[in-house]
Formats: structure tokens, C-alpha cells, sequence
């Protein structure tokens, strides 16, 4: 679900316009993703006031993981490129935000970060949030519930997940 607010502040520094995706479902990250995949409802389109905006973005995706330790990544993807990103260390997967979900399998775990972007154009831009996998001990990983995901009142509940993207004046 999208949502947008326009607000039209005058002066720099002012909001310009909200926008906000929520998601609802369930999604699954298959054992080992080797690449990041599209979190289904989790992208924004927003057209700039002016090229002088800034933008920022604001993001919650809640995660559950299976056995050992699986670790769950989370990318913020301007128009396709990956941006705010952890700087490269060899090996290391660079992300915008993860989480190491225990071996606790009723477990939800939230990767939440902020980033004000300047984008410097004018034409639509599209925010959306991509995910991986670890692969350690063979485990998914999940987005809005938790690996057991057992249905009795009590244990364990599903959560919601968003993006919003706030247009700041320049």
C-alpha cells in the first residue's frame, strides 16, 4: 500500500511531499539468496519539486531467521543502484541495514536506518528495499513473520514493514 502526502512548506528545509509504502504480507528470502531481491511492496516513486531537494528516506523491515545465526541483509536502491552502503571490507556483504536473527525460531527482528539522499535532479526517482540471504545452516530468511510462524494465539504474530521517503526543500 502507497501512500502521499503533500504538505508544501515554503523555505528551505521545508517538507515538500511524503511518501510511504507499507507492507503487510509475508515474504520469503530463499536459503543462500546470492544476490539481492525485490521486497515485494516495498518501493516508492516520487517526482522532485526541484533539483535542489534532498530526500529522506526512512525504512523498518521486520525479519525472522531460521537456525544458526542466519543473517538477513537489507539494501536501499535508488532508480537500480544499491546507495548507503557500508563501506567494502573483503569479503563482508555491504549493506544499508541487517540483522542476525539467533536460533530462536519465533523470533522477528526489525532492520530500521535512515538516509537523506541528494539526488540533484529533477525527474522521478524510485526508493525501493532489496534483501539477502546468509546461506549459514541452510535457513531462509523471512520478512513480517518469524521461521516457526506457528498459528496459536500467543506465540507468534506477524508484523508490518515500510519505507517512507520525505521531499526536504533545498
Amino acid at each position: 500500500m502507497t501512500r502521499a502526502v503533500n504538505t508544501a512548506l515554503a523555505g528551505s528545509g521545508g517538507v515538500l511531499q511524503v511518501v510511504q509504502a507499507y507492507k503487510t504480507d509475508t515474504q520469503t528470502i530463499s536459503s543462500g539468496t546470492p544476490t539481492f531481491v525485490d521486497i515485494t511492496g516495498l518501493s516508492v516513486t516520487i517526482t522532485p519539486t526541484s533539483s535542489s531537494s534532498k530526500f529522506l528516506i526512512m525504512w523498518s523491515v521486520v525479519m525472522g531467521g531460521g537456525t544458526d545465526a542466519t543473517h538477513g541483509y537489507v539494501r536501499l536502491n535508488r532508480n537500480g543502484t544499491a546507495i548507503a552502503l557500508a563501506n567494502a571490507a573483503s569479503n563482508r556483504t555491504t549493506a544499508s541495514s541487517g540483522v542476525v536473527n539467533t536460533a530462536v525460531a519465533g523470533q522477528t527482528i526489525p532492520s530500521t536506518n535512515s538516509y537523506l539522499d541528494s539526488p540533484a535532479t529533477a525527474s522521478a526517482i524510485t526508493y525501493k528495499l532489496t534483501a539477502s540471504n546468509n546461506n549459514v545452516g541452510g535457513s531462509s530468511t523471512f520478512i513480517n513473520r518469524s521461521s516457526r510462524d506457528t498459528d496459536l494465539t500467543g506465540y507468534d504474530g506477524r508484523s508490518t514493514s515500510n519505507i517512507t521517503v520525505l521531499e526536504i526543500a533545498g
